[in-house]
């Protein structure tokens, strides 16, 4: 803005819209009339600009500027003061324009440049206010103000190394400058200069005793070097400064949750609300706190607050979720984590929660999966950075070296550890990097692996995994989970060493763990102060601490209890602990390494876990699938250890009852042998309900006489018995290996676990089993027949056929010996063929493919050797299933489409499409599992079938997704055995259709036939619409007792009448006219269903007429 002198015949200035002689010139005349000199009284109207100005009258001032200038424009002075005042009034495009027209007539007034940089600074036009805060410091170098401005600029900009030195220069001409020495401070913490920041803090404090600001930033640096009681300290000096200083409560409160002052922290929290009511983050702080102080309904309502306050406010409803997971509000809890999730794509604390929740509630799928998320949050730090490509199991690892590397506590790699000797199963060299306290201990390992210190060099190696990594590496689920014990073991030498210095026991010993590591976050619920355990320490018992940390409290209340024996010095890694540990007859033990230790050994432990447990531990059992030793006692509400700890007293008094010597001593012996047991007449009953087929009753019965009588072996079996008829395969397992555990000596036990396992396809486990069983009775021709088949499972031809020979040497009848043993020698035979076309250039992919082409009784098939059912029934046989074959062709009707759901690999499909061809009709195919359906496929192309619609999908009730335990497909397996999963813990997706929606339109249904596993009601109630339409005759599966009656109820309401067929799976007249029988009397339980309407006799059948009623409850 520039101005110039006002002529008289110029518009008025004033903006009247008169000239300038006819408006304002007399005034501006008699402004300086009667005075003697015109210049005297310019500078008097200057000076009262001047007193305006500094006044706070802005208005008056910038009047008495501007009369100035009409009479005599161009005067620096006044130019400046009007720029100063429009910068004061935020007109700065003015001030800046003033400010230039200043330094046109004037370039060295320093207070212009500095007053311009002030303007153009507010403006956010830093570079340009820096240049001129320097043009001012070069005209007047003691600029003190200039330097500090400057400063405050360069601060700004993030140029912190400039300007901490503009402000030391802005001391050097003034040291006692409070507010410069204070935004010093802010410079050097800026730069992560703590100790000068902290100095600086202290001397402008020094120089302004009541400086709020100042302390409160002190503090702030002191929290963050760890000093949190000089924090706080720090923090009441600037709220005792300044009672309404917010922010300052608000960094108290942080400084005192850190310190774990939580009754301070809250207090501190709520004084900051109360002067902002409106800051969420300090409500989502305070929830914090109160997490801390166990009172999570408390802190729900806190987190409540902060979303009411920020709906967006994604990490407080990943807060929210945590507490009500540990309210066991489950459904509102995953919601939670999902909303913080939906509001934040990226935040990796709502995923860690997430996969958490899922671990806890069996959701091991998505759980591992999402456990990834560690590395963007709590181990962020930690992410190892190396060139060679991370490992989760899509590699092959044949040939390779795979480094596991450790991670988090001692105890996690304990529990995970035992996924190394499996990758070395998969051909791969295991270098385990691990703590050194872990070293000789992980030494124990079976398999191909070398331990190697943490911190020190490794060895080459091609892949890497972390060893929370390989649970999802190796597609864990609750059914696939690895928990054969023991994997570790203690070292010979070290329990010699132990049993002299324990010399001979008189009493039951019992390892006792009652804290774990102070620093551990959840210490404060997992620990247990060692005078609660007083009613269990009067027992007459000898224990003996596993732990080395002794807190002061516990030190003081260990002098009361002269029973337990410490041991401190003796325990220097463990490998020590694991020899001692194999000294006791139990441990007991908070949840810490111990537990996993004395887990991974097989050793008895009860493990004691708050209302909230790791998620490891899962929800509502006494039972660990991780550890079949392990008995879990749980708090029945938070804070509630007086009941546990009144349980397992007793628990050790009906394990080790007193002798009869006045009850000062307990028995020393095995507690297995003088633990109380079930009566005669109580375990008679239970083998009437399994004999008579009452499996429901039979299944109680069981579970009930494990919670009554946990170590006692035979409730164990029985459970395991009971489950594995009425078809639960998985949840037999670990009734199966606790009832391993506590009769070892049973060869039925180990001779079932191997079955179950080999079911699963869980090979070198149920080789493991078979092996037991056969320690026990190297004469059992059956464990010998099962471990040569396993053998072959995973391609140990040689290992294969010496145990298929050894059943037979035993028992030359042995069931399906002598099968198993033609089918090996006929795959050896063409595997050596295939070997000497390669040599002789032939195709050299022969021996790697697993498919056998067969000719069969129905066509040309594609079929697996590792199928134990239905590929080796094809390759042996030449037909699978043709009894119910020739059943199902009679209720093809002509001119009648068919359906069938479960298809396999087609042994069905290709003789019910081919029929229907001749017919002109069509066939609706339906297979879930992805590898299955293209082996249908392609058996359908084999045998030049074009009149089959193919659907790679689950039947079900509606549509969505389901899963299901996918077999490996390379090694022995079941694939007809494949259940369909509604709970997502299966390792597999696939998308779920109802029938109806499959089903062309233009189809008239006459059949549908189904086999899936359990699943058939689903896929009925998906196919109403089609039964509706059509009435076609169903055939289906229905072979799981626990959901006949239900299945038959749902058929009757539907209209139609039943009978059951149970055809063999094994036909005398087979196509290959082999008499060797490898299924023994197994067979196919199904039911044909007919409308009501119909009119076709039915002979030959048994009709159903009590849906309570089942063949197999008779068969027994």
């Amino acid at each position: 803005m520039t101005t110039a002198k006002t002529s008289r015949n110029d518009p008025c200035p004033c903006g009247s819209g008169k000239k300038y002689k006819q408006c304002c010139l007399k005034h501006d005349k008699s402004a300086v009339s009667g005075q003697a000199d015109a210049g005297a009284a310019l500078a008097d109207t200057f000076r009262a600009a001047l007193e305006h100005f500094e006044a706070g009258r802005l208005g008056e001032a910038e009047t008495s500027c501007r009369q100035i200038l009409r009479i005599e424009p161009g005067q620096p002075d006044v130019l400046h003061l009007l720029g100063v005042i429009a910068t004061q009034r935020g007109r700065y495009d003015d001030a800046v324009a003033l400010f230039g027209d200043v330094l046109k007539m004037a370039p060295d007034f320093a207070q212009a440049h500095y007053n311009l940089a002030n303007a153009l600074k507010e403006m956010g036009k830093l570079d340009e206010a820096a240049a001129s805060y320097r043009k001012a410091i070069s005209r007047k170098p003691d600029y003190v103000k200039a330097h500090h401005n400057l400063a405050d600029v360069l601060q700004t900009q993030g140029k912190l190394a400039e300007a901490v030195a503009s402000y030391r220069a802005a001391l050097r001409i003034d040291a006692n400058l409070a507010d410069t020495r204070y935004n010093l401070g802010t410079a050097l913490y800026e730069q992560g200069k703590l100790d000068e920041a902290i100095a600086s803090y202290r001397q402008a404090i020094a120089l302004k005793p009541d400086y709020a600001e100042a302390y409160n930033n002190l503090g702030t640096a002191l929290k963050q070097q760890g000093r949190l009681q000089e924090a706080v300290e720090s923090f009441d000096r600037a709220t005792g400064c300044e009672p309404g200083h917010a922010q300052a409560h608000f960094n108290r409160a942080v400084a005192q949750h850190q310190f774990k002052q939580y009754r301070a922290a809250l207090e501190s929290y709520d004084q900051a609300i109360a002067l902002r009511p409106d800051d969420a983050v300090a409500y989502y702080n305070r929830g914090d706190v109160l997490l801390c102080l166990d009172e999570n309904r408390a802190a729900l309502d806190s987190y409540d607050r902060a979303i009411a306050l920020k709906p967006d406010y994604a990490e407080a409803y990943s807060n929210r979720g945590a507490v009500l997971q540990d309210l066991r509000r489950l459904d509102e809890a995953l919601a939670s984590f999902d909303r913080a999730i939906a509001l934040k794509p990226d935040h990796a604390v709502a995923y860690w929660n997430k996969a958490l929740f899922r671990i806890l509630t069996c959701d091991f799928a998505e759980g591992w999966r999402l456990y990834e998320w560690r590395w963007k949050d709590c181990q962020k730090d930690q992410v190892r950075d190396f060139a060679q490509p991370l490992w989760l199991g899509e590699r092959p690892l044949a040939g390779k070296t795979l480094l596991i590397h450790a991670e988090q506590g001692l105890g996690d790699v304990i529990q995970f550890c035992r996924y190394a000797p499996m990758a070395a199963e998969l051909g791969a060299h295991v270098v385990l990097e691990v703590q050194a306290p872990l070293v000789s201990l992980l030494a124990t390992l079976q398999g191909n692996c070398t331990v190697v210190e943490k911190g020190r060099a490794l060895p080459p190696f091609d892949l890497h995994c972390p060893v929370m990594s390989l649970p999802l590496a190796f597609k864990t689920t609750l059914a696939s989970l690895p928990a054969v014990v023991p994997y570790l073991h203690a070292d010979a030498d070290k329990q010699q060493a132990w049993r002299r210095r324990l010399g001979d026991a008189t009493q039951p010993r019992i390892g006792l763990v009652w804290s774990g590591s102070t620093t551990h976050k959840n210490d404060r619920n997992r620990s247990i102060p060692l005078q609660r355990l007083e009613p269990l320490l009067r027992l007459p018992l000898e224990f003996h601490a596993l732990q080395n940390e002794i807190r002061p409290d516990d030190a003081a209340a260990l002098a009361g209890f002269g029973q337990i024996h410490l041991h401190r010095d003796e325990l220097g890694d463990f490998s020590e602990t694991a020899a001692l540990v194999q000294q006791m007859d139990l441990v007991i033990t908070v949840d810490t390494a111990v537990a996993h230790l004395a887990g991974a050994m097989a050793k008895p432990v009860w493990i004691l876990l708050p209302f909230a447990p790791d998620y490891r531990w899962m929800l509502d059992r006494s039972d660990s699938p991780w550890y079949p030793s392990a008995t879990l006692f749980r708090q029945p509400a938070p804070g509630d250890w007086p009941s546990v700890i009144a349980e397992v007293g007793r628990e050790l008094r009906s394990r080790y009852a007193p002798q009869e010597t006045g009850g000062q001593a307990m028995t020393m012996e095995n507690p297995l042998q003088h633990q109380a047991s079930p009566s005669l007449q109580e375990i008679d009953a239970l083998v009437a309900l399994f004999s008579q087929g009452r499996l429901a009753e039979a299944a109680d019965s069981a579970r009930a006489m494990t919670v009554r009588f946990p170590q006692y072996g035979f409730g164990w079996k029985a459970l395991g018995a009971v489950y594995k008829q009425m078809g639960r395969s998985d949840d037999a397992l670990v009734p199966m290996q606790k009832a391993a555990l506590l009769t070892p000596g049973d060869v039925e036990v180990h001779y079932n676990l191997g079955v179950g396992l080999q079911d699963m396809g869980r090979l070198e486990e149920a080789e493991a089993s078979y092996r037991q069983a056969l320690n026990i009775d190297p004469d059992y021709a059956d464990a010998h027949n099962n471990l040569g088949a396993v053998l072959h499972g995973l391609g140990r031809l040689e290992a294969a056929a010496a145990s298929f020979r050894r059943a037979l040497q035993i028992n030359p009848a042995c069931m399906g010996a002598q099968a198993n043993l033609d089918a090996l020698q006929q795959e050896t035979a063409q595997r050596a063929a295939a070997g000497g076309m390669q040599q002789a250039g032939g195709p050299s992919s022969a021996s790697d493919n697993p498919y056998r082409l067969v000719d069969a009784r129905h066509g040309r098939f594609l079929v697996s050797p590792h199928d134990v059912y239905l590929g080796r029934a094809v390759i042996l046989y030449g037909e699978y299933g043709e009894i119910e074959w020739q059943f199902l062709e009679q209720l093809m009707q002509d001119g009648k489409d068919a359906v069938e759901v479960g298809a396999n690999i087609g042994t069905h499909t290709v003789s019910m499409a081919r029929k229907l061809a001749r017919m002109g009709r069509r066939l609706l195919a339906v297979e879930p599992q992805p590898v299955v359906f293209q082996n249908m496929c392609a058996n359908l192309a084999l045998n030049g079938l074009l009149n089959v619609v193919a659907e790679n999908a689950a039947c079900s009730d509606a549509p969505g997704w389901l899963t299901f335990e996918a077999p490996d497909y390379s090694r022995e397996n079941n694939s007809g055995g494949v259940s369909m999963r509604e709970d997502g813990g299966g390792s597999q997706r696939i998308r779920s259709v109802p029938l109806d929606q499959l089903v062309p339109g233009d189809f008239d249904v006459g059949l549908i036939k189904i086999d899936v596993e359990g699943f058939e009601q689903k896929v009925l109630e998906g196919a109403t619409g089609t039964i509706a339409r059509c009435r076609p005759a169903i055939y289906l599966e229905n072979d799981r007792v626990e959901r006949s009656k239900a299945l038959i109820e749902w058929l009757w309401a539907a209209g139609y009448k039943l009978w059951w067929h149970i055809p063999p799976l094994f036909n005398p007249g087979n196509f290959a006219g082999k008499s060797e029988n490898i299924y023994g009397n197994v067979a196919s339980f199904n039911m044909l269903a007919l409308p009501n309407e119909t009119a076709i006799a039915v002979q030959g059948l048994t009709p159903v007429e009590d849906a309570g009623a089942h063949p197999l409850l008779r068969r027994h």
